[in-house]
This record gives structure tokens, C-alpha cells and sequence, in this order.
């Protein structure tokens, strides 16, 4: 199934949906999302946008994370003595890798229903529904 676009989807959402989420990129997982986000739009399509700002907040904040990460800006004085800088394991990371952390919880709530999500290993639980 293909992503609907009359929904309000952009094309490459489900993909960034998959990234974001910290799911893995494959066939069944991008049919499955596909299916999920086109339901999602069918159910309420303000979600769309919802999510869509959420990709869009998750793409900002790793652009920010990779500038601190490749700058001078995430490393902390560890050593007064011999004044060697170093990576600190929380150092200036923190907010965005919280963020970060942030989007992925809110975007596997939109996702909830999914049983992509039910694998993910987070603590969102889906209800087996049998037909």
C-alpha cells in the first residue's frame, strides 16, 4: 500500500517516521507504516500535521546535535591540571538528546495502534485484537 498523499502526507514521511522512531527500514515495515499512517489520516487528520511537526522538530534537532557534536561547543574541561578537553558523557548533548527522546515517545503515541510499535521495545502496549 502507498502512502496517501490526499491524506496530507509529503512524500518520504513514512520513511522519516521509521528514523525517527528508531525502527528498522525494510519492505514489511515500510508497508506496515504506510498502512498505519494512512488509518491515522483517515481517523483524524489533524494527527497529520501533528506529526508532521514532529518529523520536522526531530530533523532540527539532530542537525543541532550533529553542530555540537562536530564543534567545540559539546566538550567540557575535564582535567584543570593539564587543561585537555574532552567529550563529557553529559555534556551539551543532553537537551537535544532528550529531545530527541522527546519526539520518539510522542511519535510512537500517535503510532500506537501499529504493531511496529508493539516491537520497538518501548513501554507502549498494543491490545491484540482478534477478529
Amino acid at each position: 500500500m502507498a502512502l496517501n498523499t490526499a491524506l496530507g502526507w509529503s512524500a518520504g514521511d513514512d520513511l522519516r517516521v521509521l528514523i525517527a522512531t528508531g525502527l528498522p527500514v525494510g519492505g514489511y515495515q515500510l508497508q506496515q507504516i504506510q498502512s498505519d499512517m494512512n488509518y491515522l489520516g483517515d481517523l483524524a487528520g489533524d494527527a497529520v500535521y501533528a506529526v508532521q511537526d514532529l518529523l520536522d522538530q526531530y530533523d532540527a534537532v539532530q542537525v543541532r546535535l550533529n553542530e555540537l557534536n562536530n564543534s567545540s561547543e559539546s566538550r567540557v574541561l575535564k582535567k584543570a591540571d593539564v587543561l585537555e578537553w574532552q567529550v563529557s558523557e553529559i555534556g551539551m548533548t543532553y537537551g537535544p538528546e532528550r529531545e530527541l527522546g522527546r519526539v520518539r515517545d510522542l511519535l510512537k503515541q500517535y503510532f500506537s495502534f501499529s504493531p511496529l510499535m508493539a516491537d520497538s521495545g518501548n513501554n507502549v502496549l498494543t491490545a491484540l485484537i482478534r477478529s
